[in-house]
């Protein structure tokens, strides 16, 4: 599993005003552990229905 790229443990969505689907995703199931570089941001182009952006960092 790349948890770079698969969703961890959504925490949030929000669609916006200029259709794009938000989605938060602090990669800790459960609220118990965090994975190693699984914490992300991502904006999904409606539009398009695909992954527009994906914002994460390193712990």
């Amino acid at each position: 599993m790349n948890a770079q790229e698969l969703p961890v443990c959504v925490q949030a969505m929000l669609c916006d005003s200029q259709n794009n689907f938000w989605v938060l995703d602090p990669g800790a199931p459960a609220q118990a552990f965090v994975v190693a570089s699984a914490h992300k941001l991502v904006r999904i182009d409606l539009a398009t229905n695909s992954v527009a952006q994906c914002a994460s960092s390193r712990l």
